[in-house]
């Protein structure tokens, strides 16, 4: 080892959230705050509660140090990165690290 060199990382598992990506049409029903449901597919008896609390349009439009949008085909999907913050005291199994990198399927509690 060298000095400075990282040997690990801390996983704080009170503070996850899931990244979703939606397609830009069901945006007008999702705001900051709509409760969220995520099954994992890895861990399937495993159900966590959450609520939105970004909602980031634009995706595939700009670049790292850009300001201008780039216009994209009409042919391509139009996605939006939608993040939901766990509820606080979300149990999990400790074994699995807090469940980061598992897939899942996330369902909106849109009214």
């Amino acid at each position: 080892m060298q000095q400075g060199e990282s040997i690990g990382q801390v996983l704080d598992c009170n503070r996850r959230w899931v990244d979703v990506l939606v397609d830009e049409e069901a945006l007008q029903s999702l705001k900051p705050g709509t409760p969220a449901t995520i099954k994992l597919y890895g861990a399937s008896s495993q159900e966590l509660q959450g609520k939105i609390s970004l909602v980031r349009s634009g995706i595939g439009r700009l670049t790292a140090g850009e300001e201008v949008a780039i216009p994209i085909s009409a042919n391509l999907p139009r996605n939006t990165q939608v993040r939901v913050d766990l509820s606080p005291g979300t149990q999990t199994d400790n074994s699995n690290f807090c469940y980061v990198g598992f897939t899942g399927r996330v369902t909106f509690q849109v009214k």
